[in-house]
């Protein structure tokens, strides 16, 4: 799947794999117990089904490729949003370790500020990751907010300016 809009792969096809074999994630998937059980009980309920249509049984099977083609296809879609989500994720956290805590706003108690910083910083980079943009584009959207908000709020020394403009000395 190109999450890039470039034709590169996502980080499902970037996972070391033999091409034309079976791809590692979903030779692990199919080892769970569940997953086991189920792919029995659909193998059974499909011979049943391809006997019962008989001479119609090719109807079925049309179908039923394209019902695969579409299942690898969100299978693959999955893997690389859940794979960017996570990714984004670590790195997040790792940034917070690294920043500490800020000052807390007046009058907000530390905690609830951190908390609400946390859960919009969140919402941030989720609806950045799903938006389907190229990071680039992202970044650039990211940081044009941040400047919009940055050049309309005054800085804590200044006295109150009517026309959101920067003091001149």
């Amino acid at each position: 799947m190109t999450r890039t809009g470039h034709g590169r792969p996502g980080p499902y096809g970037r996972v070391g794999h033999n091409p034309g074999g079976r791809h590692p994630v979903d030779v692990a998937v199919e080892q769970l117990a569940p997953v086991q059980g189920l792919n029995r009980r659909i193998r059974e309920a499909d011979s049943r089904l391809t006997a019962a249509l008989g001479d119609q049984r090719l109807l079925w099977l049309h179908l039923e490729e394209l019902l695969t083609n579409r299942s690898t296809l969100r299978e693959q879609a999955h893997f690389d949003l859940g794979y960017e989500h996570g990714f984004a994720a670590g790195r997040v956290d790792a940034l917070r370790s690294l920043a500490g805590a800020g000052a807390p706003a007046e009058g907000v108690p530390a905690n609830e500020q951190k908390v609400a910083t946390r859960a919009f910083s969140d919402r941030c980079r989720d609806l950045a990751i799903q938006t389907g943009l190229p990071g680039n584009l992202i970044v650039a959207a990211m940081l044009e907010v941040a400047w919009a908000l940055a050049a309309g709020l005054p800085e804590e020394d200044e006295s109150p300016n009517p026309h959101n403009r920067r003091n001149e000395e």
